[in-house]
């Protein structure tokens, strides 16, 4: 992520990420984008295909385990 940087001169939504960049160096930056979801050929509930769009969002570089995801909730009082 870090080496965004000197791109970040002409790229100001790069500055951004990196700048907003958690203090965790295994975390990645995912870039958003459009795709399409779902299925027509499938189960019923998976229809029609669509087109959705995600913001880019930072997430661990490695699987998390159950037991580190309830010390976050429980250290944030996260809700999911």
């Amino acid at each position: 992520m870090y080496d965004l940087v000197p791109e970040s001169l002409d790229r100001p939504d790069i500055a951004r990420r990196v700048s907003d960049a958690p203090d965790h160096p295994n975390m990645i930056w995912i870039g958003g984008g459009t795709f399409r979801m779902g299925s027509d050929n499938h189960y019923a509930e998976e229809a029609p295909v669509h087109r959705v769009a995600v913001d880019g969002f930072w997430v661990d570089r490695h699987p998390v385990t159950n037991r580190q995801f309830k010390e976050f909730v429980n250290a944030t009082a996260s809700t999911t």
